[in-house]
């Protein structure tokens, strides 16, 4: 029973870091279901929409891309 609480808890600290940029994603850029664009683009619309993500947050956290 111990081991398996174990699993279960280092599952749910991937999950916790991984669900918020997917709700950004979604909810903030509106990707909600996929056009068939072809693997490339939607791969790179992918790309570009976590990028945009990781800036969002860094922006909402109060940081800045330059380096002190």
């Amino acid at each position: 029973m111990d081991w398996e609480r174990h699993i279960e808890n280092r599952k749910s600290a991937v999950r916790c870091k991984v669900e918020h940029p997917y709700r950004i994603v979604k909810n903030i850029f509106g990707f909600r279901k996929t056009v068939y664009r072809g693997l490339r683009k939607n791969l790179n619309r992918l790309h570009v929409l976590f990028a945009s993500a990781n800036l969002y947050m860094l922006a909402r956290a109060g940081g800045s891309l330059c380096p002190a």
